[in-house]
């Protein structure tokens, strides 16, 4: 559900709904006492919304919470549940299920999907519906069920096809997405939830059967909105493919969102030249699919061709394909030569991973610059330049109701944010910044302080990987000053005096005036500097305030800001201190400050505690390469002088708790254990990396973890040395619990 609505956005047909989601992995998170309990519970909630999200992997992964251990039992929950929503769909007062989202972890899924569909009027409201299929849900011919040959997917792809056809002209069912994903290696959530967002290809999963089956369904109906990605079409032949791509035939006069993300082959749709029929298409996204300069080339003639040019689409994504300087050439050209009167309806657009060239960025701002309505660009490592920022950021000044421009793995540095915020007070409407890994340094963050007050929508701010270190101007003189005490002439001594006449005068005596050369010894002994009149003199500068705390004054004016990532920018304990001076946050709902020198102090541990009691509402709390240690631990947990109990306990929307490689090894696990209980919403855990110095520290922590009923993840590798030590823990009865419950365990 929600990639639907975040490659589309909301869904036109019923907006309302969207605000009613039955969501079957919610009622797996929310503790259940037995299988019945959870069918009541199941029963209740899918006969009051028309919007389903029917993800059976999270039933299978935690039906151990209702005693459903072997396979069988997994197997006959997975039915009961279907019976369950069979009769709700049955009954007199059934909901008219509008959209739908299925989650496939199995063949026996997509059977029971299938059953669903052939005996209950589960489509017959249908208008939108999304299948993500994992890799474990196609078996081989030897191990398929009887009838199946091995492909229960595209056996319900089959059916969805045949009732399309059933109900020609008479379905609302007009949007379909299918999404392949492979999970066959979990991993236990760690941190980096800041990381780039990765589109890894699906092997094995698209032969000719799928392929096939997925063509019949596209052929089935005249679909508004087809999304199919994140697969690799290689182990089908070619004229399958080409079977799939004819299929888009029935769809050129209605199609208006074609998202194909990821989809290796992709390139042969462009070559068959389908693009050119698709009069009514207002989203195309080919990210990722790795197109050639040749192909995106003919692409753009494509919609030039079909909807009149580029500049008519509302969304159009090129992220990972060759955007060259040909092809931002093309896109001025068409425009130049085809817009006349028409005003552009580009929303967003997504050229992440281009090459642009200063030139090619100056014609790219030129296109743009048209633009008016431009809400999201992403410009994500585009070897930006300074130069070429500024020509962009003037060019978006048109577009008053840009909200996000994601620049980061640019690397423009200070005169590229002095650049880019030139215009700052263009654009009242931007809700999220993205400036990770730009090479900015201190400088940067005064200047980006100043533009902070006219995004007062701000939501989200990240300056990953940046240097933020900074040095007052006092300790930089002094530290210069120590330095050339001991020099041959203190000439590099900072500080030049000004020309005082009284100097040279005689004081009313017949003392001689002195020479050139006495005056440069007693310069020398006294370590000054003489003016002459060619040297540049400028009297002391005001003090600077240091610029985290600036930023920190700046960022409590943006009060909707809910995500602030400061990891890996090199802050020390006295730049956090100086943030925490002014910065609220009240807001805020992650706030990240991993792989930081930090709490070296406790001035810097008291700052921390300040901020955390100042964020109610956070959520996601990343402190993980750090150096919290036991002091820090114990502070966050059992309170300070002055507070009654610590500010961990009273989180309770804290769902995700990152504290790895945080040198914690004793008091800091007892405090942690005493405290963990109280975070009810906790889902995941991380503390690998932090050596105990005693095993039942650990053991103690999951007796406590057990009694959190909304845990779905811990990692504690590394913690402990000893092989046996670890095979203990995998082994005990603890452990066996948490996974009974569904919860991943990494030791």
């Amino acid at each position: 559900m929600r990639c639907l609505r975040r490659c589309w956005g909301p869904w036109p047909s019923a907006p309302s709904s969207c605000w009613r989601l039955w969501s079957l992995d919610a009622v797996m998170s929310a503790p259940q006492a037995s299988v019945e309990g959870l069918l009541v519970q199941v029963r209740q909630q899918a006969a009051t919304s028309p919007v389903w999200s029917v993800d059976f992997s999270a039933l299978l992964e935690r039906c151990f919470t209702v005693g459903c251990h072997s396979p069988q039992s997994r197997a006959q929950l997975m039915g009961r549940v279907a019976a369950t929503l069979a009769t709700v769909l049955s009954a007199s007062e059934a909901p008219s299920v509008t959209a739908l989202s299925v989650t496939l972890p199995t063949p026996e899924a997509a059977i029971t999907v299938m059953q669903l569909c052939q005996n209950t009027p589960l489509l017959a409201s249908l208008e939108s519906l999304e299948l993500v299929v994992d890799v474990a849900a196609v078996r081989s011919r030897q191990e398929g069920m009887e009838g199946t040959g091995g492909h229960e997917v595209a056996s319900l792809l089959r059916e969805l096809a045949a009732h399309q056809r059933r109900r020609a002209g008479q379905s609302h069912w007009t949007s379909l997405s299918v999404r392949s994903r492979d999970t066959s290696a979990p991993g236990v959530f760690t941190v980096g939830l800041h990381a780039q967002p990765q589109h890894h290809v699906v092997p094995r999963l698209w032969d000719d059967v799928m392929v096939s089956a997925l063509a019949e369904l596209v052929a089935a109906a005249p679909w508004a909105r087809v999304a199919f990605c994140h697969a690799d079409l290689t182990p089908s032949s070619y004229r399958a493919r080409q079977r799939l791509w004819a299929s888009f035939d029935s769809v050129h006069a209605s199609l208006a969102v074609l998202d194909l993300t990821g989809v290796r082959h992709a390139h042969e749709l462009v070559a068959s030249r389908q693009l050119r029929h698709l009069t009514r298409l207002s989203s195309l996204d080919v990210g990722h699919t790795q197109l050639e300069e040749d192909a995106v080339q003919c692409l753009l003639r494509d919609v030039q061709d079909g909807v009149g040019g580029w500049w008519l689409l509302q969304h159009l994504g090129l992220a990972q394909c060759e955007v060259s300087e040909a092809v931002v050439t093309l896109l001025h050209d068409q425009h130049e030569q085809h817009a006349r009167n028409k005003v552009p309806l580009l929303e967003s657009f997504s050229v992440s991973g281009a090459r642009l060239s200063c030139r090619a960025a100056f014609v790219m701002a030129m296109c743009l610059m048209q633009c008016t309505r431009l809400r999201l660009l992403q410009t994500r490592n585009c070897h930006l330049q300074p130069a070429s920022l500024e020509s962009m950021a003037a060019a978006l000044r048109h577009a008053p109701g840009l909200q996000a421009w994601v620049l980061c793995l640019n690397k423009f540095g200070d005169e590229g944010v002095a650049a880019l915020t030139k215009h700052a007070r263009c654009w009242p409407s931007l809700t999220d910044m993205d400036l990770s890994r730009c090479r900015l340094t201190c400088a940067s963050v005064h200047t980006l302080s100043r533009a902070l007050p006219h995004w007062s929508k701000l939501q989200s701010l990240r300056l990953v990987g940046n240097d933020l270190r900074w040095q007052s101007p006092q300790t930089l003189s002094s530290a210069s000053s120590s330095r050339v005490e001991g020099s041959e002439n203190g000439r590099e001594t900072a500080g030049l005096f000004a020309y005082d006449p009284a100097y040279m005068k005689g004081h009313g005596s017949s003392v001689k005036v002195p020479t050139s050369y006495e005056l440069e010894r007693r310069d020398r002994q006294e370590g000054r500097q003489r003016y002459k009149g060619t040297e540049e003199f400028t009297e002391a500068a005001a003090p600077i305030a240091p610029p985290l705390e600036v930023l920190g004054e700046a960022l409590s004016m943006c009060s909707q800001l809910r995500v602030l990532d400061l990891s890996d920018s090199a802050m020390a304990d006295a730049q956090l201190v100086q943030l925490v001076t002014h910065f609220t946050g009240a807001a805020l709902e992650e706030l990240r400050l991993a792989a930081n020198p930090l709490f070296a102090t406790v001035p810097a541990l008291d700052a921390l505690i300040k901020l955390l009691w100042r964020t109610p509402s956070l959520s996601v709390l990343d402190l993980s390469f750090t150096g919290l240690g036991d002091l820090g631990v114990s502070m966050m947990c059992d309170g300070t002088a002055g507070r009654d109990g610590g500010v961990l306990k009273s989180m309770s929307r804290l769902h995700t708790l990152l504290l790895s490689g945080c040198a914690v090894e004793s008091l800091g696990w007892e405090s942690l254990a005493a405290a963990v209980s109280q975070l009810t919403s906790l889902r995941h855990l991380a503390l690998h990396h932090n050596r105990v110095s005693k095993v039942a520290l650990l053991e103690e922590l999951l007796c406590q973890l057990v009694t959190v009923s909304s845990l779905q993840s811990v990692n504690l590798a590394g913690c402990v040395d000893s092989t046996e030590s670890v095979r203990r823990l995998q082994d005990g009865a603890v452990c066996r619990a948490l996974r009974d419950r569904g919860v991943q365990v990494l030791l």
